[in-house]
């Protein structure tokens, strides 16, 4: 049989194991933010959004971005190599995007690629506030209405900035999704902000790629 001296070793070995498991987590996150803290982009300033009405940290890195292109107004050849994919919206009916496509650089923001026709959208990936990961932005940003009265405010503002509404959510009521070009006062994030801080509208906040956000 096993005797209690076995079993204690044992014991040992498995409390061994498991802090040698949460240290390697532990260096594994901090290798993460030392990498994340190399590639922040310092020609670029930092941004923030809202969320739940506190300010969320934004800071630009160096080694993605985002990208979309229209697939009827642009030469392909003429563009960085990328896995280009068709641009979804989910909950929203718009035939307004069918002609897009968006992809992720492997290289930092460049405003110099709007001089290639068909680009339509362009910017940096972000750390989010503690993020160990940088996010992709994309042209999206999302709306709440106080009230369905508010929609002819929606429509004021989205004019005066040069935004598209595209539709409302099929499962958030009051929730519209509006979009960015490079003829908008401003990238996602600025309109967001500009939006919620109108005071006109209960929320808005940018479309920040597979970050899950609980509303």
């Amino acid at each position: 049989g096993v005797t209690i001296r076995q079993m204690m070793d044992m014991k040992i070995s498995q409390y061994i194991g498991l802090w040698y498991l949460i240290l390697l987590t532990i260096v594994g996150c901090d290798s993460n933010s030392d990498l994340l803290h190399n590639d922040i982009d310092k020609d670029l300033p930092a941004k923030y959004y809202w969320y739940r009405n506190e300010k969320i940290t934004m800071i630009p890195v160096n080694s993605k971005s985002f990208i979309l292109i229209d697939t009827n107004l642009c030469d392909k050849d003429k563009l960085p190599k990328a896995d280009f994919k068709p641009y979804e919206l989910g909950n929203i009916s718009s035939d307004k995007t069918k002609h897009l496509q968006y992809a992720t650089l492997n290289k930092r923001f460049d405003p110099e690629l709007y001089k290639i026709d068909g680009i339509v959208y362009h910017s940096p990936f972000y750390i989010v506030g503690d993020a160990t990961e940088a996010y992709g932005v994309s042209n999206l940003f999302y709306v709440k209405l106080k009230s369905r009265d508010d929609f002819d405010k929606l429509e004021e503002l989205a004019k005066e900035y040069k935004v598209e509404i595209l539709g409302d959510n099929k499962l958030l009521p009051l929730w519209f999704t509006l979009s960015c070009d490079k003829e908008s006062a401003g990238d996602a994030i600025d309109m967001a902000n500009t939006f919620y801080e109108s005071e006109l509208f209960e929320h808005a906040e940018p479309d920040i790629m597979g970050r899950v956000i609980y509303f």
